[in-house]
């Protein structure tokens, strides 16, 4: 089974609930959005509920208003976009109001 590991870096309020700008998250079998989000979520309560979201849901529905960059691009908001071991993505919410 495939090792991987990915370099997560936070922004806006995720940042400020993570009390930190960056991880790197660990996990084995695919390297997609949905395995490095659970990976995420089950090593780190805060970003469960700044994202408003589990470990369980991610694998089918991805948390609203969140944005996930690779070398500043966007990257499709979906469970199965795949990703390459040893990537750096930032994670940035979605902030409105006024």
């Amino acid at each position: 089974m495939t090792q991987w590991q990915v370099t997560l870096e936070f922004s806006g309020p995720l940042q400020r609930n993570m009390q930190t700008s960056e991880l790197t998250v660990q996990g084995s079998g695919p390297c997609n959005i949905s395995s490095v989000l659970t990976a995420l979520l089950h090593s780190q309560p805060a970003a469960a509920a700044a994202l408003g979201a589990t470990p369980e849901s991610v694998s089918v529905t991805l948390p609203p208003g969140l944005l996930v960059l690779r070398n500043r691009v966007l990257l499709p908001l979906r469970p199965e976009t795949c990703l390459q071991p040893g990537e750096r993505l930032t994670l940035m919410p979605m902030i409105s109001g006024g």
